[in-house]
């Protein structure tokens, strides 16, 4: 779903669909992830060689410049259309409790626990502080950041569709 048709949309109503806020909770975690993984394997020397030792057919990290443009900028439109939820921000009405589902919650601190109990092992267990990429090592923490974010894990999760408030008429 495209960042700007989305806040199109909820710009031309006064209140936002309460179903994207379901999905739009992790989105934002997810990007951040995201983020810092692009980040990192574009800007950090270490990340860089620890990536070209565990790959030395293809040394350079695929990630250009341009993915961590568009990661900065779905942080902060993910970001934005989140706020949207917020009432004191925006004024708009919302239906129902307006509160992210535990479970979506769940999921999030699982997510962001999984992140924490990598980073605990590349301290414990890493070589040379983490800097050994043929133990557990700071890029561990960058590739778990990604594949185990709330964005990707919810993926796979229903989700409940709105309910339509308009009368159904026939023609």
């Amino acid at each position: 779903m495209s960042f700007f048709s989305l806040l199109i949309h909820h710009e031309s109503f006064s209140t936002p669909i309460k179903a994207i806020l379901i999905p739009k909770s992790p989105t934002v975690l997810g990007f951040i992830a995201y983020f810092i993984s692009t980040s990192s394997l574009y800007f950090s020397p270490l990340i860089r060689s620890q990536y070209a030792a565990r790959n030395p057919v293809s040394p350079e990290p695929t990630v250009r410049a341009n993915d961590v443009a568009f990661a900065a900028h779905a942080v902060l439109l993910s970001f934005f259309t989140w706020t949207m939820f917020w009432k004191w921000a925006w004024g708009f009405e919302q239906g129902g409790s307006g509160r992210v589902p535990r479970v979506i919650l769940g999921i999030a601190a699982g997510c962001m626990i999984g992140v924490l109990w990598v980073m605990g092992l590349v301290w414990t267990k890493g070589r040379d502080g983490g800097r050994d990429p043929t133990s557990w090592a700071w890029i561990d923490v960058v590739c778990t950041s990604i594949l185990d974010n709330p964005s990707n894990t919810t993926n796979y999760l229903p989700l409940p569709t709105p309910r339509s408030t308009q009368p159904v008429t026939s023609n």
